[in-house]
């Protein structure tokens, strides 16, 4: 069974394509939306409270499943004049598991297995 899947895709290096990654295995297509919001308004976040240039160096996400495509980047205007709120920057919470626990072994500094 197809399941929707996140496109991340870091701005520093897009021009060049070098740097996307799928994120994958949502169990609908709401819960991917929310992956995508959150992880492309804490990026605008990181860069806000940074001074940096989100469309230089952040990372913005979209969505596709089937014949539906959400592209976070059609909100930044309104990232952009509302501030997130922690829970609306918690991408982590959302990930699929095997996503989830690559993240966390890393985050220990231990190899994933």
């Amino acid at each position: 069974m197809e399941q929707p899947f996140v496109l991340v895709i870091d701005n520093f290096h897009a021009p060049g394509g070098d740097d996307t990654m799928v994120v994958g295995r949502f169990d609908t297509w709401e819960l991917a939306v929310e992956y995508a919001r959150r992880r492309t308004r804490d990026s605008l976040e990181e860069q806000r409270e940074g001074g940096g240039s989100f469309l230089l160096f952040g990372e913005s996400c979209s969505v596709s499943f089937g014949d539906k495509h959400y592209s976070a980047r059609d909100e930044l205007d309104f990232f952009r004049a509302n501030p997130a709120t922690a829970e609306e920057r918690d991408w982590q919470s959302l990930t699929p598991n095997a996503y989830r626990e690559w993240l966390e072994s890393r985050a220990r500094g231990q190899p994933p297995c």
